[in-house]
């Protein structure tokens, strides 16, 4: 069930724009499905245009529009403002195909444009109304945030690939390093909301990636349940594995593929697994961005997982989907662009 995110988008239309007929329920439109395995094209830029005519793009402190990484400035252009910094690439290198790999590594630590980004998810997800933004704290697990300071950082992270010598497996065993490395942009602590009337809070993951990192598209590592190295997530096919030594496990996908506002290209997931006995279903979605300057964005929602023990004390709740809608999600990815990831 999509939440009403439409409330928190109208009070950013009546501060951050001129008055304006056009409302946030009248722009957000939940998409049909298309139907399981298969990807489905559909042009959206009519519909969500109009975030960016209202003025719902943020500027990026210190990382957008003319601030490079860590507030560098551009040099002034000839009208007198500065140019936006160009994205570097950093193209995936030919490894043999008769081999498997992945990615190891994590975030480190923030910087200006990292900052400017964790400014706008904090604005973007305490503004939902009927949801609390929750993180984790050193002794409890769902901590209510009330103020930006508290709200998880984004970072600046690092991650290099490596062989896998599983081939063919359903796990990761680290092999040797290829010698490439690429930055991204993502938190060490992902933030949660918890939405009235949900027994258990969603979880948010954000993660940006850079220019010639990654190949368009999804697709599954062979014989697991993961993203192939190129890919930034997996999917569209529906997946029947091995996890936690048992066999049976399945996920299925309902994706689509639409058109941005400003010349972005955007998959849409909707994504069940369910564990091997069906006592316990998860469910989440997900959208990968890819903007025009070639940085892409990953954003999942999950929703709380509700099992069914053994004795009967505990009633299946799976039927809890995620709290944001993949349009939404489009939505905040067309509203908070990284800048520079260098």
């Amino acid at each position: 069930m999509t939440k009403d995110f439409g409330p928190a988008l109208d009070r950013e239309l009546d501060t951050a724009s001129p008055p304006t007929a056009i409302t946030a329920d009248g722009i957000i439109h939940k998409g049909r499905r298309q139907g399981a395995n298969r990807v489905a094209y559909t042009g959206t830029a009519s519909v969500i245009a109009v975030f960016l005519a209202a003025g719902l793009v943020f500027q990026l402190v210190g990382g957008g529009p003319g601030g490079g990484p860590d507030g560098a400035q551009a040099s002034p252009s000839a009208s007198g403002e500065p140019d936006p910094p160009g994205q570097v690439a950093f193209p995936l290198p030919d490894l043999p195909e008769d081999k498997e790999y992945g990615w190891i590594g994590g975030g480190g630590d923030p910087n200006d444009t990292t900052r400017g980004l964790t400014d706008q998810w904090w604005a973007a997800l305490s503004a939902v109304e009927g949801a609390e933004v929750l993180t984790s704290g050193e002794n409890d697990p769902m901590v209510p945030v009330t103020d930006r300071v508290d709200f998880p950082d984004i970072v600046r992270g690092v991650e290099g690939l490596f062989e896998d010598l599983n081939v063919g497996g359903s796990g990761f065993s680290k092999g040797p390093a290829t010698g490439y490395s690429r930055p991204f942009y993502t938190m060490n602590d992902w933030p949660m909301l918890q939405f009235d009337g949900e027994l258990g809070p969603d979880v948010l993951e954000i993660a940006y990636y850079p220019k010639g990192s990654y190949l368009p598209g999804a697709r599954t590592q062979p014989g697991g349940s993961y993203a192939d190295y190129r890919h930034l997530t997996e999917g569209c096919e529906d997946l029947t594995y091995n996890a936690q030594g048992r066999a049976g496990w399945t996920t299925g996908f309902e994706c689509a593929e639409s058109d941005g506002p400003g010349g972005e290209r955007v998959l849409s997931m909707e994504i069940t697994t369910n564990n091997p006995s069906r006592t316990s279903e998860h469910r989440y979605n997900r959208v990968v961005v890819y903007y025009p300057d070639g940085n892409a964005v990953v954003i999942t929602d999950h929703a709380p997982s509700w099992q069914e023990r053994d004795d009967g004390h505990n009633a299946t709740l799976s039927g809890t989907s995620p709290g944001l809608g993949t349009d939404e999600l489009a939505a905040l990815a067309f509203r908070i662009p990284p800048g520079v990831i260098a």
